[in-house]
């Protein structure tokens, strides 16, 4: 029982406000960098490749991360300041600000601080992010709005990075993947999916099994 009370006190001034945007800010590095991993995990287990796994790409990823950590916090500590409340239409005004204004923000940042760690012109990395946008922006749509509802309905504005953590865990695989899958093929099979309003789980199988084809190796 003392471990147990020592643990649940360590948690508690971990999520302080004296610690959060320190706290928020690693995780979204930490689970940046955990997305890639696992995607490059499964593509070489699918194509049995025996490539090394490219640390150069989850660095940029947990960089990546890091500087979008920041970003969160401010957001969801906005949010929070001006729709304090977690009856349902305030629960549904926090979903519709987050899915307009803060999902295409962030998928802007990502694609173009990931182009500008990878050495790419803003103009490449613009191109990039518009001939994408819409299959993540898509995705966004099946996935983010529930986990969102449970989030801003039951769990504490302290903890949320708790509870999104795993949420994020699975998102961040699917962006490493959007990020650096090849272009032309994959985008195809991406578009069938969303034209035929597959759930973001069914998406992200098909990203996987399409990731396997040795054409589309990274």
């Amino acid at each position: 029982m003392a471990g147990m009370k020592k643990a649940v006190d360590f948690v508690n001034r971990l999520y302080s406000s004296k610690h959060l945007i320190l706290v928020n800010t690693v995780s979204c590095g930490v689970l940046m960098g955990f997305g890639d991993i696992s995607m490059q995990t499964m593509e070489r287990l699918n194509s049995g490749s025996k490539d090394p796994h490219n640390w150069r790409r989850t660095g940029r990823m947990v960089c990546m991360g890091v500087a979008l950590g920041p970003l969160n916090h401010a957001w969801y500590t906005t949010l929070d300041r001006f729709l304090p409340a977690i009856t349902t239409s305030t629960v549904l005004k926090k979903i519709l600000l987050d899915q307009v204004i803060a999902s295409p923000m962030f998928a802007c940042s990502f694609f173009m601080g990931m182009g500008t760690l990878e050495g790419n012109t803003a103009m490449q990395s613009w191109r990039e992010f518009t001939s994408k946008f819409w299959d993540v922006y898509k995705a966004d749509w099946s996935f983010w709005p529930i986990v969102q509802a449970i989030n801003f309905r039951f769990v504490s504005p302290k903890f949320r990075v708790v509870y999104v953590a795993s949420a994020t865990y699975v998102w961040n695989t699917f962006l490493s993947y959007m990020k650096h899958m090849e272009e032309p093929e994959v985008l195809s099979v991406l578009t069938e999916e969303a034209s035929s309003k597959l759930p973001i789980q069914d998406t992200i199988s098909s990203a996987v099994a399409t990731a396997a084809k040795p054409t589309l190796n990274s």
